[in-house]
């Protein structure tokens, strides 16, 4: 799993450092593997809050709880697909 974090002006005043540091520690705390997190350049779409890609899918009005949340979602989801 590939999550990207705009860290640009406009989003790094909106929480996209506590965004990744939540990730992290979620990542350590649960020992997950094969997830990369990387801040990345701007997803122009800075007026909806803080923008996170995770693999190829967008969201806005990111916030580190609701962010977390998706992750866990999506690594359900691909466990179940395997």
């Amino acid at each position: 799993m590939k999550i990207q974090i705009c860290n640009w002006p406009a989003c790094s005043q909106k929480f996209s450092k506590y965004i990744k540091k939540r990730l992290d520690l979620d990542i350590e705390k649960f020992n997950l593997q094969n997830i990369d997190i990387e801040f990345s350049a701007c997803m122009w779409m800075c007026d909806k809050w803080v923008n996170v890609k995770i693999d190829n899918e967008i969201f806005h009005k990111a916030t580190p709880i609701g962010i977390s949340e998706i992750m866990f979602k999506k690594l359900k989801n691909e466990k179940k697909n395997k």
